[in-house]
């Protein structure tokens, strides 16, 4: 996530001589990092039918202000969407419809978990954990089921390229 905007003067008084100037500034502007990862649980998982459940837990943003947050699943069209709960890590209650909203794209076979700006401001308030978001599908074919999400961690990567400074943040890809 990029740091938000600041200013800097330029002459600086020279620290280690109160008397001179420094024209050549350095800054190292602090962006936050943010991370997610992905785990299947199918243990029991043998036929068609089963259950087949995916936990994405997804870092936030050491932001005072976060101006969006947005976690994607696509699923494998062998996978049929049964549910969806968010929760966070702590413990922190969280409200569907009020702190975020779950949307399925039948048409995509995606999953789309989406805070609104009172969920951000309870993120931005808890940003010393994580959110949780588990998703239950069943096995509508039989074979290998790759699945990978995306976590959108501000505004600005809502609209980048997965891999761009930036970006969106990739989960690394499990299988079934």
């Amino acid at each position: 996530t990029q740091s938000v905007p600041f200013v800097v003067t330029v002459p600086l008084t020279d620290p280690n001589s109160n008397d001179t100037w420094l024209y050549d500034v350095h800054v190292y502007p602090k962006n936050s990092t943010t991370a997610a990862e992905k785990t299947v649980t199918d243990a029991t998982a043998r036929g068609l039918g089963d259950e087949v459940r995916f936990t994405i837990a997804t870092d936030i943003p050491n932001e005072s202000v976060i101006d969006g947050y947005r976690i994607v699943d696509t699923l494998d069209a062998k996978l049929d969407y049964v549910s969806t709960a968010v929760a966070l890590e702590s413990g922190t209650a969280l409200a569907e419809g009020t702190d975020y909203t779950i949307g399925f794209d039948e048409a995509t076979n995606s999953v789309r978990v989406e805070f609104t700006a009172a969920g951000r401001a309870v993120l931005a308030a808890n940003n010393s954990t994580r959110v949780i978001v588990n998703i239950i599908t069943s096995a509508n074919a039989i074979g290998e089921i790759e699945n990978q999400a995306v976590l959108y961690p501000n505004a600005a990567s809502f609209d980048a390229a997965a891999g761009d400074p930036g970006g969106p943040v990739l989960t690394p890809t499990v299988e079934t």
